[in-house]
């Protein structure tokens, strides 16, 4: 009997070392668990953030940004913007509507450059639509021609 108590007494004690183990594994794990939840709350928080943001502001995609990258781009062909003007509209796409801006462009250069401005337009907005494009060439030798289009742009979303 004293060695079955004796025996029992070296089991009891790996057991409650195993035990104790298993006890700081499963804090570890609450801890880690912890955290997990926190950051659901925070994209939860971040969504209704979004959704206000969107209520307030609506669709209009017009970036200062946009305005500027068409100005760069006219400057890399040669091409003068002498007025835009910048107005949201909605396109519709396999039936699902899409907002965007419709900025509508007076510019002086070459016929050329014009062309070449359009073809980088849509290389750099691949959602891009020119349309009304109507060129006026020069009557006169030496002076610049102009041209009126309309670029819609549609937002990233």
């Amino acid at each position: 009997m004293i060695t079955a108590y004796i025996d029992a007494t070296s089991q009891q004690g790996s057991l409650r070392e195993r035990l104790s183990k298993l006890q700081s594994q499963y804090a570890n794990l609450q801890k880690q668990l912890t955290p997990a939840g926190a950051l659901t709350a925070q994209t939860n928080s971040l969504k209704s953030d979004i959704e206000a943001a969107k209520s307030i502001y609506g669709h209009a995609c017009d970036s200062v940004e946009t305005s500027q990258d068409l100005i760069d781009l006219a400057w890399q062909y040669d091409v003068t913007i002498t007025s835009m003007l910048a107005n949201p509209v909605t396109t519709k796409i396999q039936g699902k509507d899409y907002s965007g801006t419709s900025y509508v462009l007076s510019i002086s250069g070459q016929v050329a450059n014009f062309q070449n401005y359009l073809i980088a337009l849509g290389n750099k907005f691949p959602s891009s639509q020119p349309s009304d494009v109507l060129i006026q060439p020069s009557t006169v030798e030496g002076t610049l021609d102009h041209a009126t289009l309309t670029v819609e742009v549609i937002c990233n979303q």
